[in-house]
């Protein structure tokens, strides 16, 4: 999907932590673009890479390049799984009994989640790590679960290594680049799906279950890698746009101990593959969804035969959300939690594999954001909401049967967790509105029993910074809507004097940029803004998240069009406020914000002086098919509303100052977005700015690049606002 500078983890270490909204002024440091950008002076620390152990007692954690144990209900070390290895420990993963460990190290990045990686083998009995492949690149290496074999694929081909004797098998062997990929997903399932394995083993570890896409059909999108040659490199891949036609993806199990292979028959009128997992009963299950993604079916297959029965389905007028509907947390063999939002709102539903029954687990008009687990000793559910507010993120357990709702989380902000297998103890990541991240750990009933990391180094140096923190706020649009912001104001401020405003949005579906929580280098650029005599102010629009289906969905089908009316509305209500230069009104984006702030810019030129559009899409048609049709439907079905809000057809409304940028080697959003654009500015005779990073792709990052962005964006705002 398209993302937002939050989520740009590779850069920006945002994390949560608690806030006072009081605009208390600060010592006078001030924040520079040296030390975002160059020194990194406000990372924050955390945990390296924490996974719960199967006891429910434990967890590991990277230290020094080897895998240290902990006590969860002391947070004391009880030694070390590893030794220490000569390579950083980028991530791992353990069998089913903790006794062999995957190290992966020097990964090269691919696309957003799939990258090369080098990877070994390390058993509790021995000293020395196995290499993978030969110490070979390989992508997705993993272990079978009971420590026998460790799977990966290189060229688009799975093998099997068995550990014992190092011997390599090849699975498959028609992989083919831009043709045939077995064991990973193709360019669109891993962005849009967030898939970056497509491969699982049977819990008994006697079978393989994989994804082949067929992506010979899928049209080629190519960009110039400039990588200082005298010729360019011409990168080629496949990337389906709105109306071109998908992989075939086709579900296959190989028998290891038989040497066979079995197709799996997935009934044909699905467009989608995209989840697959095995049963504890040796089933395997997955997912289908419809080319307009508002028709899920969940089935259950017999490995042995083939044969397919279809299991749960999930229907929706407009369209479903994937990602959050499909995480299931197992309750027994055939029963399932999982979220859907039947009666308005994201809910904890309780679903029955063998009878298809569904159970409403919790009510309300507020949102379940995630469910963590399930305690089945006590028959209690922990999971995460926005609740009390949209803005906010709580922990939260319930039984079972629904009753005896409890809050765990009281302060004010975004709590997140990863729990232990018991659900005995959670390790808590809480922060706020200009925080940084705390790390602390609790039982079951929420009891704090030690802080992990308190960042108190860093909340020092956000302490001492010249200003203000943010302050949330809602208000009221002329069409009766109210809207959540946040505002961080000058330093200095005066009431009586008028201050000009940069807005940031993002405003894609689902997503908020107003959450109670900590974001990272955004929020100190917009504090050295601030420091710098503007008024910054953030507001989620219809179609975010948090606040139900209909708010989140009532965009369906025009993109933009509600979106940019809310920041228009924003922007004039703004301007109402004494303290605010209503002539002075800029706004940034990037991706989906970019999108919104060159709409903005256009369509509503008498509202906004300048705008930045970072990366931004310019016509839906131009952007891959499972986002855009999953909530703008096909060309077939909305003939004309791609066109009706592309800041392509406003281009001649331009009035302000307008910074468009764009990375020459955006795989995702592609340079073309940006390339359409300026050709409508031209023909109507419009002055902008524009500057394109060759060789970036749609983070636009790597050594000074980002120092360089910030530069620009800043200079282009002291010159427009």
């Amino acid at each position: 999907m398209i993302n937002s500078l939050n989520r740009l983890k590779c850069l920006i270490l945002s994390a949560i932590t608690p806030i006072s909204v009081i605009g208390a002024l600060q010592a006078q440091n001030k924040v520079t673009l040296e030390d975002l950008w160059i020194q990194y002076k406000y990372i924050p620390d955390g945990i390296n890479d924490l996974k719960p152990m199967s006891d429910g007692e434990h967890f590991s954690e990277v230290k020094d390049r080897r895998l240290e144990k902990f006590s969860f209900s002391t947070g004391q070390s009880v030694g070390f799984l590893t030794p220490q290895l000569p390579f950083d420990i980028e991530e791992y993963e353990m069998n089913k009994t903790e006794n062999t460990f995957l190290l992966t190290t020097a990964s090269r990045p691919i696309y957003r989640y799939s990258r090369e990686v080098k990877a070994y083998v390390l058993r509790s009995d021995n000293a020395e790590p196995q290499p993978i492949a030969k110490g070979e690149y390989v992508m997705e290496p993993s272990l079978s679960p009971d420590g026998m074999y460790a799977t990966y694929v290189k060229d688009n081909n799975l093998y099997i290594q068995n550990l014992k004797t190092q011997k390599i098998k090849q699975i498959t062997t028609d992989g083919k680049r831009n043709e045939i990929i077995n064991g990973i997903p193709d360019w669109v399932y891993e962005e849009e799906f967030s898939m970056s394995r497509a491969y699982a083993w049977n819990p008994q570890s006697t079978m393989l279950a994989y994804l082949r896409f067929d992506e010979r059909r899928v049209p080629t999108f190519s960009m110039p890698l400039y990588k200082g040659k005298l010729y360019p490199e011409n990168y080629a891949f496949k990337y389906p746009k709105v109306g071109e036609p998908n992989s075939i993806v086709t579900l296959h199990v190989y028998d290891a101990k038989k040497g066979r292979f079995r197709k799996i028959n997935v009934p044909q009128n699905y467009e989608y593959l995209p989840r697959i997992m095995w049963l504890e009963d040796g089933r395997l299950l997955y997912v289908t969804l419809n080319r307009l993604q508002n028709h899920m079916h969940v089935f259950v297959a017999d490995p042995t035969t083939g044969t397919s029965e279809k299991k749960l389905e999930f229907r929706s007028a407009r369209y479903l959300e994937l990602e959050k509907m499909w995480n299931p947390v197992f309750v027994g063999p055939q029963e399932l939690l999982l979220l859907s939002e039947e009666d308005g709102f994201f809910h904890i539903y309780l679903f029955n594999l063998s009878t298809g029954q569904r159970t409403q687990i919790t009510k309300g008009p507020w949102e379940v954001t995630k469910i963590y687990g399930y305690d089945k000793d006590k028959k209690r559910i922990y999971f995460q909401a926005a609740e009390p507010s949209p803005t906010e993120r709580h922990i939260f357990r319930v039984g079972l049967d629904g009753q005896e709702l409890e809050r765990l989380t009281d302060e004010p902000g975004c709590h997140e967790a990863q729990f232990a297998p018991s659900c005995r103890y959670f390790m808590r990541t809480y922060s706020a509105l200009g925080v940084p991240p705390v790390y602390t750990c609790h039982d079951s009933n929420g009891k704090l029993l030690y802080v992990r990391e308190a960042n108190s180094r860093l909340r020092q140096m956000l302490d001492s910074l010249e200003g203000y923190r943010p302050e949330l706020f809602s208000f009221t649009t002329s069409q009766n809507v109210t809207l959540h912001g946040w505002m961080i104001k000058p330093s200095g401020f005066n009431p009586k004097r008028k201050y000009p405003v940069l807005m940031y949005v993002y405003g894609g579906p689902g997503s908020q940029t107003v959450q109670n929580d900590y974001d990272g280098f955004n929020y100190l650029w917009f504090r050295m803004l601030a420091q710098m005599g503007y008024l910054v102010v953030s507001v989620d629009g219809r179609g975010t998240g948090g606040r139900g289906y209909e708010f989140r969905t009532c965009t369906y089908g025009r993109l933009g069009d509600l979106e940019s009316t809310d920041q228009a509305e924003a922007a004039r209500w703004l301007a109402s406020l004494p303290y605010v230069d209503g002539s002075r009104i800029g706004i940034f984006g990037w991706s989906y914000g970019g999108y919104l702030a060159a709409l903005c810019i256009t369509r509503w030129a008498e509202v906004f002086k300048a705008a930045i559009s970072v990366a931004p899409v310019t016509n839906w048609k131009f952007y891959d098919n499972i986002y855009t049709e999953r909530y703008m439907g096909t060309l077939e079905t909305n003939p004309t509303g791609f066109d009706d809000q592309s800041p392509i057809r406003f281009a001649k409304n331009l009035k302000g100052a307008f910074l468009l940028v764009h990375g020459s080697a955006d795989d995702n959003v592609h340079l073309q977005n940006t390339a359409e654009l300026v050709n409508a500015l031209i023909a109507s005779g419009k002055q902008f700015e524009q500057f394109i990073y060759p060789d970036r792709n749609h983070g636009i990052y790597g050594g000074l690049t980002r120092y360089h962005l910030y530069t620009l964006m800043t200079r282009f705002l002291e010159k427009s606002l």
